[in-house]
């Protein structure tokens, strides 16, 4: 099938579809679902994709592949796909997977960190933000809350909302 996203050009009013059709000879993007698309500080483009053997690549902001990230580089990625992504105000990449997982990225050290918290409770993060603080915020999968990591102790901590909220289901924060 065919995978894309919309992206809104302020400056030509516009909007870019941006296509991925898995398998066609002409695409050079991976094949794979695309989980999510963020723009850092710097303008670059980062996709996450949903098992491929590449599951982040990088694209400036003309949608022009700068960079594949696969599996091999140095363990990005165990389970081969990506989930969020948001970029710290140390302008680290932070790519969430399944089970709790969080790859931190620092693209200019080219350094890759693996963490597994237990305040992400083994399960996927829906949904991840930064705050003004430069705090990164975690909505959890079905009835395991929110977690936050603090950017000035440099520690996780989660929050139990299975009594306030019905659903338990965090999408967007």
């Amino acid at each position: 099938g065919l995978h894309f996203v919309n992206v809104f050009q302020p400056d030509k009013q516009a909007f870019f579809m941006f296509k991925n059709t898995p398998g066609a000879p002409q695409s050079a993007f991976p094949n794979g679902e695309i989980n999510d698309v963020y723009q850092c500080a710097d303008g670059s483009i980062l996709l996450t994709y949903w098992l491929d053997k590449c599951p982040l690549l990088l694209l400036d902001s003309n949608f022009n592949i700068q960079k594949k990230y696969d599996n091999r580089f140095k363990g990005l990625f165990p389970d081969a796909h990506g989930w969020k992504i948001i970029e710290d105000k140390e302008h680290q990449i932070w790519i969430t997977q399944q089970f709790g997982q969080v790859t931190v990225f620092d693209p200019v050290g080219n350094t890759v960190r693996r963490l597994q918290p237990p305040e992400l409770q083994k399960t996927a993060v829906e949904h991840v933000m930064r705050d003004r603080r430069g705090d990164l915020w975690f909505g959890l999968w079905r009835h395991h809350g929110l977690a936050r990591w603090d950017s000035r102790t440099q520690k996780f901590q989660h929050f139990d909302i299975s009594k306030s909220v019905k659903q338990g289901i965090i999408l967007s924060i």
